[in-house]
């Protein structure tokens, strides 16, 4: 297990939501924004020094800023720069969910980001612009590739972006905005 590591009140800093962190070792570069995915390793730890868990057991934690399920970290990542190690302490009022609510000790490295990819704007095609499949599938192709990749087979996986709107323009789902593409 990680090292407890022991706060400093005096090199500490507190934000309006209560967090409680120290800079234990300084990165360089930008800050992320809203919407960045970001990876972390991470360990934390009750107050009483009980190891809880860390990347080392179950791995680098994937966070996009502003959708983070441990809400404190998208307070904290504002913060961060790559290499960036912190050590915060999290009240029990933004304990993560589906854990006991307790105040813990988190220490956190920012190992990436990557700025998001801006989702494409809708255009409802004409009929007339869309493509049938046998299945009754209708699509458009907005944008072609190269052509210098390898072409996918039947049965094949795919990694690609995508977003799907309503036809009244609602975006429903995008892996864009999730800063992640799909594999099908």
């Amino acid at each position: 297990a990680a090292k407890f590591p022991p706060g400093n009140e005096k090199a500490s800093t507190s934000t309006k939501s209560g967090l409680l962190y120290e800079r234990l070792a300084e990165g360089k570069g930008e800050h992320p924004g809203k919407s960045y995915s970001c990876e972390l390793k991470w360990d934390f730890w009750k107050t009483d020094g009980t190891y809880i868990a860390g990347s080392d057991l179950v791995g680098i934690m994937p966070v996009i800023v502003g959708r983070a399920e441990h809400k404190f970290l998208d307070e904290i990542l504002l913060l961060m720069k790559i290499g960036d190690v912190m050590r915060i302490e999290v009240p029990d009022t933004m304990t993560p969910p589906r854990m006991l609510r307790f105040k813990t000790i988190w220490r956190l490295e920012l190992m990436s980001m990557k700025k998001p990819i801006p989702t494409p704007k809708f255009q409802l095609p004409k009929d007339s612009e869309l493509t049938t499949t046998k299945s009754g599938l209708k699509y458009k192709v907005i944008e072609r590739g190269d052509g210098k990749g390898a072409t996918p087979r039947m049965g094949g996986m795919v990694e690609v972006h995508y977003s799907g709107w309503l036809h009244d323009g609602k975006l429903f789902d995008s892996s864009f905005e999730r800063g992640q593409s799909a594999e099908f």
